[in-house]
């Protein structure tokens, strides 16, 4: 039970961080301006939407729940059946550890992210947890576990050995529907800019450093390749990347 002192202590670490995800702001890659100063603010010259990392999880949080609701079906008749529960946590908290960013302001993209990126915001998130529930270490298990589901499949000598192996004995299919949510959150993201700001940077980027992710998760997610990333929508990235290219960005 928790008396006023735990939920003061819950309320003040809560607000802090929700603080810091605010500040903390994804895609900065793609900021434009002279001299490094983005202009990108809403407005008739809005040339993307701002997306703090609270932002995204309002965003990843509902793709969650529509890859959940796509793939229920194929994965049942595949014989699956996910764990929501730790499904929906390790959505919910996975970026918690941005906070660690806080000076810069900005998240590290996936593809610059290091195994001592992942150990920092990791490390952080701990913290967190001991910071918000002192006196509930069944909780803070519960949550590094959700937490380091992201990371259990392709490894990292830096994050717990012992949760980490457990989770990709246990919940392989949870971490593969976990990768293809944040994946297939990165082309929502991008297909919003180019839908609205006429934007093609981003989704350009988006489509060439994850088609071969949504070609493997096709692969070994089933139903992936029937209700996602379907054949029309490879012809649709066809056609996308010959009228906008294939150069990356950075």
């Amino acid at each position: 039970m928790y008396k006023i002192e735990q939920w003061t202590t819950l309320a003040v670490s809560l607000g802090q961080l929700q603080h810091d995800l605010s500040s903390i702001q994804r895609w900065d890659k793609f900021n434009v301006g002279e001299q490094g100063f983005p202009t990108i603010i809403l407005g008739t010259c809005q040339v993307k939407r701002l997306q703090s990392v609270c932002h995204h999880a309002v965003e990843i949080g509902e793709i969650c729940e529509v890859c959940m609701h796509l793939l229920e079906s194929p994965l049942a008749l595949a014989g699956f059946q996910l764990d929501r529960s730790l499904l929906r946590q390790a959505v919910r908290i996975h970026d918690f550890g941005e906070a660690v960013h806080i000076e810069s302001g900005n998240d590290i993209a996936m593809p610059l992210k290091t195994d001592e990126h992942d150990r920092q915001e990791y490390e952080h998130f701990v913290q967190f947890l001991e910071g918000a529930y002192p006196d509930d270490e069944a909780f803070r298990d519960k949550m590094r576990r959700a937490f380091l589901l992201q990371f259990c499949l392709h490894g990292n000598g830096s994050l717990p050995s012992n949760l980490m192996a457990d989770l990709k004995a246990h919940h392989r299919i949870d971490a593969l529907m976990f990768e293809a949510i944040e994946r297939w959150g990165y082309f929502i993201y991008a297909l919003e800019q180019y839908a609205r700001f006429q934007n093609a940077d981003i989704l350009r980027d988006v489509l060439l450093r994850n088609a071969k992710h949504y070609d493997r998760l096709s692969q070994e997610l089933p139903g992936f390749a029937d209700v996602i990333w379907t054949k029309d929508m490879q012809a649709w990235r066809t056609a996308f990347l010959e009228e906008h290219g294939t150069e990356l960005t950075y």
